[in-house]
């Protein structure tokens, strides 16, 4: 069954202020990359285009009162994007040196953020959250994640092209609602989950 694709999603305004964090934050990353392995990046404008844009769109779909934790964070992305947009955002990460990358653009951009450096597995919330993920695992992995975190988290997911057969696959141990959306910035998909709930065996 072809994908039942909700309306596109639309960038927020982005002011100045904004853009200039966006390009601290480039800069930050492009320095750390001369050493410290983070993430693929060439030149501003791909980088505003291919990872901020990518990570705020998320904007539209999330309620600004709920923390966001967003798992497997890497280099920060979509966890520092949507901190710089004015989210209260935790970021979970397992490998010190992305911690450590982590702390420091907290530190340097003034984000009301927070690092965990720990697996996913190994956290838990006793708060209704929305749990974010780009590029980490197989939907049916997210969802355990997400049913770790609170049985009332909502999950904002950026994936690919498999994401039919992804769904198709964790439907088969989990109850779920889903809406999807078109990625404004390629051929890619954002699901949004909720009323998470595994399968009587």
């Amino acid at each position: 069954m072809p994908l039942k694709v909700n309306k596109s999603l639309t960038p927020p305004i982005v002011s100045r202020e904004t853009i200039d964090s966006f390009k601290s934050y480039y800069e930050l990353l492009y320095r750390w990359n001369k050493s410290i392995s983070l993430m693929k990046i060439s030149n501003w404008d791909e980088f505003y285009q291919r990872h901020m844009i990518d990570s705020i769109q998320l904007c539209e779909l999330i309620d600004k009162v709920v923390r966001i934790i967003d798992i497997g964070s890497g280099a920060g992305i979509p966890g520092i994007p949507l901190s710089i947009m004015g989210y209260n955002v935790t970021m979970v990460e397992s490998t010190l040196k992305k911690t450590t990358f982590l702390k420091q653009s907290i530190n340097s951009l003034k984000l009301n953020a927070h690092v965990i450096s720990d697996r996913i597995e190994n956290t838990n919330f006793n708060e209704p959250v929305t749990v974010t993920a780009r590029a980490l695992t197989s939907l049916e992995n997210l969802l355990s994640y997400m049913e770790n975190v609170s049985r009332e988290t909502v999950g904002i997911f950026l994936k690919g092209k498999t994401l039919e057969n992804e769904i198709v696959k964790a439907k088969k141990e989990w109850l779920f609602d889903s809406q999807i959306y078109n990625s404004i910035t390629g051929d890619g998909y954002i699901i949004k989950v909720t009323n998470l709930k595994r399968k009587s065996t």
